[in-house]
């Protein structure tokens, strides 16, 4: 064999495509299965330093926005600090009449051998969930907000009228252990404090 052919195997090698990191941690982030059989795996790169790795799943009729700790989160997964944490969420455009479900969960607590509980955040109709149809000034998204004077949201009844024919959406996020919370207007701003517990990714990487 020529030290040409050589080259060219060893360029045509899989091994060129193998990565380590001392630091990250590679997850499956999602797969595709089709009726032929075959399928694929999409893999990414994690800090587990950099805080709790979470999938955020909403149901509600209207244009929202997510914070965690004053810091905007576009996407439904998303990593969330360690510790005490303020979920501020700001739904605008609400159909009326209007139902919130929401839940956090562990991001792919399949890969777990643990059978226990993997939500993070559930919407329940407890104090903890509190809301106002005033607009707030611009800190109400932080931890040191006080919201001491805003209405706790009560829990709901699924029906049609509050699910404006998209029964299926809410009863997934009510699956998952949400409660229905009855949302007050067209448009709400909401907090809630919850705990994102290192022990819930202890010994998954």
């Amino acid at each position: 064999m020529s030290d040409s052919d050589e080259d060219r195997l060893r360029i045509n090698t899989l091994h060129r495509f193998a990565k380590r990191s001392s630091r990250l941690v590679l997850q499956e982030y999602s797969h595709c299965e089709v009726p032929a059989g075959c399928g694929g795996y999409v893999f990414r790169w994690r800090d587990p330093a950099a805080g709790l790795p979470v999938v955020v799943h909403v149901a509600c009729h209207a244009e929202a926005s997510l914070w965690i700790d004053g810091k905007p989160r576009p996407g439904t997964h998303t990593a969330i600090p360690f510790g005490e944490c303020v979920l501020a969420l700001h739904l605008r455009r609400v159909k009326q009449p209007a139902v919130l479900a929401l839940v956090i969960t562990l991001d792919h607590p399949e890969r777990s051998d643990d059978d226990g509980d993997q939500t993070v955040l559930a919407s329940a109709g407890s104090v903890r969930w509190r809301a106002t149809v005033t607009p707030p000034d611009e800190t109400w998204t932080g931890g040191d907000f006080d919201d001491g004077d805003w209405s706790p949201l009560a829990a709901a009844e699924l029906d049609e009228q509050v699910t404006h024919g998209e029964s299926w959406r809410y009863e997934y996020v009510v699956g998952m252990g949400a409660e229905a919370l009855r949302l007050p207007g067209e448009e709400v701003w909401i907090r809630a404090r919850f705990l994102a517990d290192a022990t819930l990714v202890a010994d998954r990487d």
